[in-house]
């Protein structure tokens, strides 16, 4: 008899649940101090809840390479998964996972020129959190990494020059035909408080 199929043991890893299923994507399989990127994992694995099993799984497209502390946010058949790191690197990219057909999609890339006028990428994070929001827009706050330009309005800054804890909360805006629109970023100085928010 063949031993089952076991992913391995991981942290700040992705996990959602679709159906009967439980899908696993990325995290560090070793301690945090190995720097060494071949301990990110980059595959999917589903567990069957009502089997028991674990197996790999191929998905088409473009997938993320590796990386822990990504935000995500899904409903359905939709992952959707922003920023993370790999340890050194910190990545301001987000992409789609749609389960029903296992493919990836890399999503638009976010930022003056190419969201519209007042659109700011949400800047290369790990950490943050993101919800999807009546099944067309995503919204991210927090997380560690990139500082809001001192050009943005109501931006949370800290004692990092460049890099630090963010409150700033970005809405992005999902089109019927899957690509992205990145329409506003709202800003708060400490985190939902009395200050005004800016759409």
């Amino acid at each position: 008899m063949s031993r089952q199929y076991h992913p391995q043991g991981r942290y700040g890893h992705v996990a959602v649940g679709y159906r009967d299923m439980v899908f696993v994507w990325g995290g560090r399989t070793k301690k945090y101090s190995d720097s060494d990127r071949s301990k990110l994992a980059s595959t999917l694995d589903r567990f069957d809840l009502r089997t028991e099993r674990w197996e790999r799984v191929d998905a088409k497209g473009t997938a993320p390479s590796g990386l822990i502390h990504c935000a995500c946010a899904s409903e359905g058949p939709l992952v959707f998964l922003y920023g993370g790191g790999d340890g050194e690197t910190d990545y301001d990219t987000l992409h789609r996972l749609n389960l029903d057909e296992l493919a990836w999609t890399k999503m638009p890339d976010v930022g003056p020129g190419n969201g519209g006028a007042g659109s700011y990428s949400p800047g290369r994070k790990n950490g943050a959190r993101m919800v999807l929001w009546r099944k067309k827009q995503l919204v991210l706050f927090g997380g560690y990494g990139d500082l809001p330009a001192p050009t943005q309005p109501r931006a949370a800054i800290d004692d990092v020059p460049s890099r630090g804890l963010n409150n700033d909360l970005h809405i992005y805006s999902i089109s019927e035909d899957g690509k992205g629109t990145h329409v506003a970023s709202v800003y708060t100085k400490s985190a939902f408080g009395n200050n005004p928010m800016y759409m």
